[in-house]
C-alpha cells in the first residue's frame, strides 16, 4: 500500500511529485458541488492525474466521476481508480491499494 499524502498547496504538490500524493481543489468545500482530485500515480511513474469527485456523492456527469468521503487526510474514493492501461486500485482510508 502507498500512503496518499495530502497537500493543500498546489505549488508544493507539484514540486514534491510524491507518488500517491493528493490535492483537492477548493470548490469541493461547497456541499453538492463537484470538485477535482489531483494525484500523482501511486506506481511511481511521476504522472499527474485528475479526476472529478463529489463530497459525499458521485457526480452525475457524462464522464467518469467518484464519490469522495470528504476526508482530506485519510480519503476514501468509490469506485476504484483505473489509470487505463497503467495502474488500477482503490484509495481507502488514506492508502492506495492495488486491485
Amino acid at each position: 500500500m502507498i500512503r496518499a499524502i495530502h497537500f493543500a498547496d498546489i505549488g508544493e504538490f507539484r514540486k514534491g511529485r510524491v507518488s500517491g500524493s493528493v490535492l483537492f481543489t477548493n470548490h469541493v468545500d461547497h456541499p453538492n458541488e463537484q470538485g477535482t482530485l489531483l494525484f500523482f500515480c501511486p506506481c511511481g511513474c511521476g504522472a499527474q492525474n485528475r479526476i472529478t469527485v463529489g463530497e459525499g456523492f458521485k457526480p452525475n456527469i457524462h464522464a467518469p466521476s467518484w464519490h469522495w468521503d470528504g476526508n482530506r487526510v485519510d480519503p476514501t474514493l468509490k469506485p476504484s481508480v483505473n489509470v487505463e492501461g497503467h495502474w488500477h486500485g482503490w484509495l481507502r482510508g488514506g492508502y492506495w491499494e492495488v486491485c
